[in-house]
């Protein structure tokens, strides 16, 4: 879901969104809250989760530029490296990856998806060989 903008000049606005006079906003809109770059230094664990699934290459380039630096890109101090595994079990076991899912939402779901080994996700005879 895209934010409406929020006018606060005063002004009667004559539309609230380009979408009511058939601009459509970029496709990047339908997982990234805005257009900036991808990847951003000041962005959140939600925010590379949402990287590390739509743009792996620019995953890929901060790990080693974090690598190269020697500091984490995530402001909490934690390694983007460590959290390559916890980020491909979310993918795996179906955690959405978008930024429009409030964060307290997306951790519990991400919690909730993760909690249930691959075994539950995936019933299967091939887990019994």
């Amino acid at each position: 879901m895209i934010e409406k903008y929020s006018d606060t000049s005063g002004y009667n606005r004559t539309i609230n969104s380009t979408i009511e006079i058939g601009i459509r906003p970029p496709n990047t809109y339908s997982v990234w809250k805005h257009a900036n770059c991808v990847g951003c230094l000041k962005a959140g664990k939600q925010h590379w989760y949402c990287v590390y699934v739509h743009r792996k290459d620019i995953f890929e380039e901060a790990k080693e530029a974090e690598s190269i630096i020697g500091h984490s890109i995530i402001a909490e101090g934690v390694w983007l490296k460590d959290l390559e595994k916890d980020f491909e079990k979310m993918l795996t076991a179906g955690v959405p990856a978008n930024e429009h899912i409030p964060d307290g939402k997306f951790w519990k779901a991400a919690r909730k998806y993760t909690k249930k080994g691959l075994q539950d996700m995936f019933p299967c005879e091939c887990w019994s060989a």
